[in-house]
């Protein structure tokens, strides 16, 4: 799947000529369950409502203003953030870790700042954002990871509409 986001006219080619040569991509079929958990979680929504602040909510406010926005879009989307956001933080935890383990010296910096924190009572055990956020040295540790292995190898592509974004 990643190569067509190399190529999106192929993969618009596919859909095009999809009732004709069938499903050859095998695209539409990516992510078995997970796939269809969004689509039951979709229809199950709609039938029961609700005014849960989820990402199937900002879904359906987006479906209202976009009509060719489909169920299945919303399905895909919902599908391939779970595996975004489970793969690029897979990626960066690796890449810390590694340069944490071949670089002691470093590992042993971000210790002792988070010991020294930890001993004035500015973290807690289960440390929150707000906190992981004052520590200097581990958002440069986090910063620098990513920057010699970043998670996402390629950029979206982003079409804009003639005379920008409305």
């Amino acid at each position: 799947m990643s190569w067509l986001m190399s190529v999106p006219w192929f993969y618009d080619i596919h859909q095009k000529l999809k009732p004709f040569i069938g499903n050859w991509l095998a695209v539409n079929d990516r992510n078995g369950y997970f796939y269809q958990f969004a689509t039951q979680e979709i229809v199950s929504r709609k039938d029961r409502g609700g005014d849960d602040r989820d990402i199937i909510n900002q879904l359906f406010a987006i479906q209202k203003t976009k009509p060719h926005f489909s169920d299945t879009d919303m399905a895909f989307m919902m599908t391939a953030n779970v595996f975004a956001g489970s793969d690029t933080t897979a990626t960066s935890l690796n890449a810390i870790f590694y340069l944490l383990l071949k670089n002691p010296t470093v590992y042993q910096r971000l210790m002792q700042e988070l010991e020294e924190k930890k001993s004035k009572g500015e973290l807690s055990d289960l440390v929150t954002f707000q906190q992981a956020e004052s520590c200097p040295y581990l958002q440069a540790v986090m910063y620098e990871a990513l920057r010699l292995y970043p998670a996402a190898g390629l950029q979206l592509n982003r079409d804009v509409p003639e005379g920008g974004m409305k």
